[in-house]
């Protein structure tokens, strides 16, 4: 978590979320705080192991990945 000294603080990549504007980086995907904004239909952020990190996951794609 990171604060601004203002009383605003923002959640670690990794983190549960339900809005963007909460993370660090701004970006809130299925669930949690993820390090970047998961371009492709096959990524996710919500990959076991590795919370928080666009990761694809082949099983789940919809599209051409």
């Amino acid at each position: 978590m990171s604060c601004n000294g203002a009383g605003g603080c923002n959640l670690a990549t990794g983190t549960p979320c339900t809005l963007p504007y909460t993370c660090e980086t701004n970006n809130c995907i299925d669930g949690y705080c993820c390090n970047g904004a998961c371009g492709g239909n096959c990524d996710r952020c919500n990959v076991g192991g590795s919370l928080g990190t666009c990761t694809s996951v082949q099983s789940d794609c919809t599209g051409n990945c």
